[in-house]
């Protein structure tokens, strides 16, 4: 699972992340303090990547924001599925 988002480096952000109430990780960039009259949005951070989830059903992913400001841009989950007729062959499926 790969967590995308925009943040402001001018406030930083601090985000705790959750799957079904437990806790994988958390993000932290410091803010600079200094608003400058351009912009200070950051695109694109990759506020969370953990590639070894399985696949599972019912769960929820949680983001918890403990300061800052953090914008969610996307998420991507990939799985990979094997499965054996006549030659193993695995089949790699992308949810958006």
């Amino acid at each position: 699972m790969y967590v995308y988002g925009i943040v402001d480096s001018a406030l930083g952000a601090e985000l705790t992340f959750m799957i079904d109430d437990e806790m994988l990780g958390n993000f932290s960039r410091a803010g600079t303090g200094v608003s400058a009259a351009q912009d200070t949005l950051t695109y694109s951070v990759p506020m969370y990547v953990n590639a070894s989830l399985g696949p599972q059903t019912s769960r929820l992913l949680e983001i918890v924001n403990r300061g800052g400001l953090a914008i969610l841009d996307y998420l991507i989950y990939t799985s990979v599925y094997c499965f054996s007729v006549a030659l193993r062959a695995c089949l790699s499926l992308r949810d958006p």
